[in-house]
């Protein structure tokens, strides 16, 4: 899986006008912190980042709208929606961990009717347990290559249960299964059909934690 999951929010924010998109700072409300970053430990499911803020303006500032990229991610009601000048207020932000893993950076957006500061961007950032790791997530047959099957090792936390792994494809022309050879390694063949080539696929390995709990990570085969 990718380190760090650029969101599409984060890219329209990009590409916004810099008057529109101004620089933290400049508008009426000043945020302790723009970006969280924690480290949750292996029992947790969520984590919750307070965002406090205070209007250091001259005018009262409204609140419109708080947008999160990601449906993982939720917001508390600020408490109000008006701010006059030297009030403080919080944004919390609720990022359910589900099935992420790694690295992960989620965007929120905090819109106002400030003129100097229409839109402030704040990122709540987790680096989550690894659950599943990979040697590669690429598995390769040459052109000349003839065979049928290849396998990917997937190593598993030795602090998380795996009550069973679980791996789909998304090409009719190729077959899945998974063997576990030990209690933190699985291995996941991957049959392909003898009398096709040019095939590119998305691999998807699934684990399923005792507690319910699942955990996903992406491989790529590719078959010249």
């Amino acid at each position: 899986m990718n380190p760090i999951h650029l969101s599409l929010l984060t890219a329209l924010l990009l590409a916004l006008p810099a008057q529109i998109l101004a620089a933290p700072g400049r508008g009426s409300l000043v945020f302790a912190k723009t970006e969280i970053s924690e480290k949750p430990q292996l029992s947790q499911t969520e984590m919750v980042a307070r965002f406090p803020f205070q209007n250091r303006g001259t005018k009262t500032v409204r609140i419109l709208e708080i947008k999160t990229d990601c449906g993982c991610c939720t917001t508390g009601t600020p408490g109000k929606d008006s701010y006059a000048p030297g009030e403080k207020g919080e944004i919390a932000v609720t990022f359910k961990f589900g099935a992420f893993t790694g690295l992960q950076r989620k965007g929120v957006v905090v819109k106002t009717d400030d003129s100097a500061q229409p839109m402030v961007p704040l990122a709540v950032i987790a680096t989550l347990p690894d659950v599943l790791t990979l040697p590669t997530n690429v598995l390769l047959w040459a052109e000349d290559e003839s065979a049928e099957t290849k396998s990917l090792v997937v190593h598993t936390h030795r602090a998380i249960p795996i009550k069973e792994l679980l791996a789909t494809t998304n090409s009719r022309f190729l077959s899945v299964a998974v063997e576990r050879v030990a209690p933190t390694e699985f291995r996941v063949h991957v049959t392909r059909l003898a009398d096709r080539r040019d095939i590119s696929a998305t691999l998807q390995v699934e684990a399923v934690q005792e507690d319910a709990q699942r955990k996903t990570l992406n491989a790529f085969v590719r078959i010249r």
